[in-house]
């Protein structure tokens, strides 16, 4: 709550050099979309859109609103996928490579949830984009997300391996809420591939 405020309070962005302001605005939307209700994340985050931003501003503020409004209007979602990449498409190469990553995503989790199956390509291309972040960068790396959903599309060889990678990437570093997500996921994993023992192995470490 406290990093909400922060960000929340650190306007007008109309003074922000334009990555920064993207960088800001990505973090606002994800810090809404994890401690509010979808309802009240995609209304805070709309009123954002009524401010004077740059291109890649508002195409995190469309990514974040196209996560917010899955919950409750997945066709909804989409729209704000699609403008989230029409306002980046002007810029090519010169767009923020993680906004870009960002937005490529929300298109990936959308088409799943849609039914639409998952595009291996969006997936390669969000690993290439995020290979641009510099080493110091502290932009959030959205492919560790990817790993949740190789399941809803019944590859779950690709689903386990993926998200054996992200459990070993958090342990490593110490990251006990990633931790947690990826054995909840392996838990469903491995329930829907028939090994009912190892599904709750990791479903009672992820609790």
């Amino acid at each position: 709550v406290r990093a909400r405020e922060v960000l929340r309070s650190a306007g007008p962005w109309e003074g922000w050099e334009r990555l920064l302001q993207a960088e800001a605005l990505s973090w606002l939307g994800a810090v809404l979309n994890h401690v509010e209700q979808p309802a009240t994340a995609a209304a805070l985050l709309e009123a954002e859109l009524a401010n004077a931003l740059a291109a890649e501003s508002r195409a995190a503020v469309r990514s974040a609103l196209a996560f917010a409004t899955a919950a409750f209007d997945v066709g909804r979602a989409a729209l704000h996928v699609e403008e989230a990449l029409a306002l980046l498409a002007p810029l090519r190469d010169g767009a923020h490579p993680g906004i870009q990553a960002e937005a490529l995503y929300m298109r990936l989790r959308t088409d799943v949830l849609l039914g639409r199956g998952l595009d291996r390509e969006i997936v390669e291309r969000i690993q290439r984009l995020e290979r641009r972040l510099s080493p110091e960068s502290r932009f959030r790396h959205v492919s560790g997300s990817v790993a949740y959903w190789f399941k809803h599309v019944d590859d779950l060889d690709t689903s386990r391996s993926w998200l054996q990678r992200k459990l070993d990437r958090a342990s490593e570093t110490g990251d006990q809420p990633q931790q947690v997500a990826a054995h909840a996921h392996l838990a469903i994993t491995e329930c829907w591939a028939g090994k009912l023992e190892l599904a709750r192995e990791h479903a009672l470490t992820a609790v």
